[in-house]
C-alpha cells in the first residue's frame, strides 16, 4: 500500500512538474507571438509612413517640376550672374 502511495504521489508531482513546464511553454510562445504582431504593426505604420512621405514629396515636386519659371518661389528660381560689389573709388568716379 505504501508503494502504491509513493508512487502515485511520484505521478502526481510528476504531472504537476509537467503541467508547470508547459504552462510556461504558453507563456513563453503567447510572449512571442505578442511580439512577433506589435513588430509586424510597427513595420506596417513605418511602411505607410515612408510612402506617405514620398507621397507628399511627390505631390509638392509636380507644380515645381512642371509648372513655369516665373510662377517658382524665388528661392527655387535660378540666381542671378554675381556682380562683384562695388568699391568706394568706382562709386566716387
Amino acid at each position: 500500500m505504501a508503494h502504491q502511495d509513493r508512487c502515485q504521489a511520484e505521478d502526481i508531482t510528476c504531472k504537476d512538474t509537467w503541467d508547470q513546464a508547459d504552462w510556461e511553454f504558453w507563456a513563453q510562445l503567447l510572449a512571442l507571438e505578442c511580439s512577433q504582431q506589435q513588430n509586424a504593426i510597427l513595420a506596417w505604420a513605418v511602411q505607410a509612413t515612408d510612402n506617405n512621405h514620398w507621397m507628399l514629396n511627390t505631390i509638392l515636386a509636380l507644380p515645381i517640376t512642371f509648372g513655369p519659371p516665373t510662377g517658382r518661389p524665388l528661392i527655387l528660381a535660378l540666381p542671378a550672374p554675381q556682380q562683384p560689389p562695388a568699391t568706394q573709388q568706382q562709386a566716387l568716379t
